[in-house]
């Protein structure tokens, strides 16, 4: 299987990554081929390789996909199998080798790479982590939140590679997002947390006096498959009950269903239908044809929901767009996780949630354009504040505007060396750039790779983007070096 071009790349950041690191993160998008990618990394690494997940479907995935993309023939340790301990691949079940950590060595595997990484933090994860002192590290996640990437910093030292939902969307490899916004105000403002997120039963007593009107939403917007998220299994049979009362083709399924396969192979196959889960199909499902996303489980954490409205972002012949149904959620002082948080940062997302705050219907592109723009405009206000005592330096806000990058500006450690003091040879780089002072390491590191990527690919110096900008030239970020002189030059003629 040949690896589209950003997958190659990130398998060999990977490797990069590894000289200085041995413990790294890498983060796609749900749909962007992540299974792919590590068993490229485990193909081409040296040694035996460990790939760790907790699920049933993940372990069967990873399996079928390494032969589909390697042609190798991973080893499977769960339950009843046992590993051969020649295979350069091993599938290992993170319950099943905590368990049976006596039997290997410290030596055996020379890599591990743990699937759905932001499940790290768990006691069994550090176990058998730990249980390889010697070995390289890979973390593999879809979460784009800045808190998450926090947490997994405690363990992990470096994010090797991240691919962004949006970018995948531009490119043409996932599903264009649209968000319906359902005139449904569903108040969840007594509802209590539990484990840090709104508590199911409560979530469910709240939510079931609503679902007669959500399903009526359902019926009127939803797509040809819509994949309905709930807090219980008993609100989620409530869920079909409904749609169905409704005219609408719906099942439940859930963990304990006898069923489950039939249920699963049917809805694949259905022309136009409904399925209600409660919260079994967020990780290790892959059915393209989905269309619509209904996320009647609110959650304050991105992972979750990026896991949910992933499901729906693979492209599939006649798919147009991914639909999200979003409900007004009422939550008092409590911030839950809305469709922008999917393409935007904190700054930028509370922008873009303004925006959709009305009812109907929009492009998330469109949205998060809109939301950048804003936040560029409210950057180059505090830059004008500060320009007055900065000379003829660039700022880093001016960097970011002018790269149309407001994840610069708007940085935050994640990393634990991210907060390290800039180095003298950052800093040295920094100077030749004529880039004002940079407070930490980590952001020093983010605007260098920035300024060298664009010197790699051939663009414009960000002080000719500036100049251009300023002398009314379109896109000034995305022409080329060689371009750029000649076009400043016509504009200001030499005297």
């Amino acid at each position: 299987m040949q690896l589209r071009p950003y997958q190659e790349k990130c398998v060999g950041q990977v490797f990069e990554s590894w000289i200085d690191y041995r413990k790294v993160l890498a983060v796609l998008p749900t749909g962007g081929g992540k299974t792919i990618v590590f068993a490229n990394i485990a193909r081409r690494a040296d040694g035996r390789t460990l790939i760790l997940a907790h699920r049933e479907e993940l372990l069967t995935q990873a399996i079928d996909k390494i032969k589909l993309a390697t042609g190798i023939d991973a080893s499977l340790e769960r339950a009843e199998s046992r590993s051969n301990p020649s295979s350069k691949i091993v599938v290992g079940s993170i319950q099943s080798m905590m368990r049976r950590l006596d039997k290997f060595q410290l030596t055996d595997f020379s890599n591990v790479i743990v699937d759905e990484a932001h499940h790290v933090a768990a006691d069994s994860y550090m176990s058998v982590l730990g249980h390889f002192p010697e070995a390289n590290i890979l973390g593999v996640t879809a979460t784009p939140d800045r808190s998450d990437k926090k947490q997994l910093g405690n363990y992990f030292e470096h994010v090797a590679c991240e691919i962004s939902l949006m970018d995948l969307i531009k490119d043409g490899y996932l599903s264009p997002i649209k968000v319906r916004v359902c005139d449904v105000s569903i108040d969840l403002s007594r509802v209590s947390f539990s484990v840090g997120d709104f508590d199911a039963n409560d979530t469910a007593d709240a939510l079931e006096p609503y679902l007669e009107r959500v399903a009526q939403q359902i019926k009127e917007y939803g797509g040809k498959k819509t994949l309905i998220f709930l807090p219980l299994i008993s609100t989620s049979e409530m869920m079909a009950r409904i749609c169905k009362s409704l005219g609408l083709n719906a099942r439940h399924v859930d963990g304990a269903s006898e069923d489950r396969s039939s249920i699963i192979k049917w809805f694949k196959e259905q022309d136009r239908a409904v399925l209600c889960n409660a919260m079994l199909l967020t990780e290790g499902y892959d059915e393209p044809s989905i269309d619509t996303i209904v996320c009647l489980r609110p959650t304050r954490s991105r992972a979750l929901y990026t896991q949910m409205i992933g499901r729906g972002t693979r492209l599939h012949p006649g798919k147009t767009h991914l639909t999200i149904l979003d409900f007004l959620w009422m939550t008092g002082r409590h911030k839950l996780v809305r469709p922008t948080r999917l393409v935007t940062q904190d700054e930028v997302g509370d922008i873009a949630d303004q925006m959709i705050s009305n009812q109907g219907e929009f492009d998330l592109q469109d949205v998060a354009r809109n939301a950048v723009e804003e936040r560029e405009r409210s950057l180059a206000r505090e830059l004008a504040k500060k320009k007055k005592n900065r000379g003829q330096l660039i700022d880093p806000i001016e960097f970011a505007i002018s790269i149309h990058d407001t994840d610069i500006a708007d940085f935050e450690p994640t990393m634990p060396w991210h907060s390290d003091p800039v180095t003298p040879a950052q800093r040295e780089i920094l100077k030749d750039f004529d880039m004002s002072e940079i407070t930490c390491k980590g952001q020093a590191s983010a605007i260098i790779n920035r300024m060298f990527q664009r010197r790699d690919m051939g663009l414009a110096s960000v002080k000719q983007v500036q100049l251009m900008r300023r002398l009314g030239v379109k896109n000034p970020e995305k022409i080329r070096f060689k371009d750029a002189g000649a076009i400043i030059g016509r504009m200001i003629p030499k005297r």
